[in-house]
């Protein structure tokens, strides 16, 4: 899925994430736990990128509340850097 965007640079992202805000991007990573929860806002949880074993947050809006995220799941995400370098889901699609 997301042919059409590119991929996360996760380095870049980690360097200097203001540099990326605005833009959407395709992740392939695997939900690591859980951080928080807030039933107006969404949630907050730790993914693994699998190409190179990096840790990042990623916030997962109220809209999709509905599906039932595990740790160890895969999915593909595809992500918009927001204000201050939030990681905020637009889609997810399961592995």
């Amino acid at each position: 899925p997301y042919r059409t965007l590119t991929a996360l640079d996760v380095q870049t992202y980690l360097k200097s994430a203001d540099s990326l805000r605005g833009n959407v991007y395709k992740l392939n990573a695997t939900v690591a736990a859980q951080l928080a929860w807030a039933p107006s806002e969404g949630r907050l949880y730790s993914v693994d990128v699998n190409e190179r074993d990096d840790i990042l947050a990623l916030l997962i809006p109220a809209e999709f509340n509905s599906l039932n995220i595990q740790k160890g799941q895969h999915y593909f995400f595809k992500i918009e850097v927001g204000d201050k370098g939030i990681l905020r889901v637009r889609d997810i699609r399961k592995v």
